[in-house]
């Protein structure tokens, strides 16, 4: 089965102001166009759809064309989870219609799904924060598990740790693994290990939560994590995919997502895909207005943070 993993969209951000949607729009194309090319089964988008609990009008349109042209009329199905910029209720919205296209849309709350059969999926089973289905003959079960803020968990703070109330949360979901499916979690999360990067340092008022990989199952072949920016390898079978586009100049320019291959004997590979679609942002500062107006003239094409340095 080949599974392809993307996340953190941010579909209506801005940089100082200036709409970013064309971009967006380019790099979208581009991801499904490499869903075709290599034949992914599955497309898990791990959170952060939007950039805003309200996002504009035309961001949700390129959400519900992307998600449609990455199911390929059907025969891809496509889970989509909310993360911390996404209004669960607002994201799930279209969730009726969507389901029509065999594309899952996961608020982080007690769902039921239903995918009509189709030639090449069928959905076998679900429970809380998991599906089971059927994909061009092949078992898949996939644990679901959205940004888990306590709000969203349905818990107020109390003496347990964070790990273990998603750990909690997610018993069901592990014992649903089996030796018979190819057995994938996706997640929106900080987990213990991963290096935050730019703005997602500041993620959440009071700090950054990390969560230990110990809460998924080791049945589980594969974790998809969404949230930080930036491509990362965690222990084990855990990646980050990062985001489609650089959204900040803290953020590294080369962008990616990833096409893991896996059987229920295990996982067999994982493949990096680049994304080149979009324009970086980049730092330059220059010594004096001459030398400003120099790099300027260039006619670059991403976006620039110059600092100008003068004796007055």
């Amino acid at each position: 089965m080949r599974i392809l993993h993307t996340s953190d969209l941010h579909l209506g951000k801005r940089i100082e102001g200036k709409d970013r949607l064309a971009e967006q729009k380019k790099v979208l194309e581009e991801i499904c166009g490499i869903a075709e090319e290599k034949a992914a089964d599955l497309a898990l988008i791990c959170g952060d759809v939007y950039d805003s609990y309200v996002p504009p009008a035309e961001a949700e349109d390129l959400f519900y064309e992307f998600v449609e042209a990455l199911s390929g009329g059907g025969r891809r199905l496509v889970v989509v989870i909310a993360g911390n910029h996404d209004d669960p209720v607002r994201l799930c919205a279209a969730s009726c219609l969507a389901q029509k296209h065999a594309i899952i849309i996961s608020g982080g709350g007690e769902e039921r799904f239903k995918i009509p059969d189709g030639p090449h999926i069928r959905l076998l089973e679900q429970g809380r924060n998991y599906i089971k289905a059927e994909i061009r003959g092949e078992k898949a079960t996939i644990a679901i598990i959205g940004y888990p803020s306590d709000a969203r968990l349905g818990e107020v703070a109390d003496e347990r740790g964070y790990s273990e109330k998603i750990s909690g949360y997610l018993e069901e979901a592990n014992a649903s693994f089996s030796p018979e499916s190819v057995n994938v979690a996706m997640a929106h999360l900080f987990a213990a290990g991963a290096t935050p990067i730019g703005e997602e340092r500041e993620i959440e008022a009071g700090g950054l939560k990390a969560c230990s990989l110990s809460v998924f199952s080791e049945k589980c072949h594969y974790i998809a994590l969404g949230h930080i920016h930036r491509f990362q390898k965690l222990k084990g079978n855990a990646f980050y995919s990062g985001s489609i586009l650089q959204y900040s100049a803290g953020e590294e320019s080369s962008k990616c997502v990833l096409l893991a291959e896996a059987d229920k004997g295990g996982l067999r590979n994982v493949e990096k895909i680049p994304l080149n679609s979009g324009r970086k942002i980049i730092t330059h500062e220059a010594d004096g207005f001459l030398p400003a107006l120099e790099f300027l003239e260039k006619g670059l094409r991403d976006y620039v943070y110059l600092r100008i340095k003068q004796d007055g």
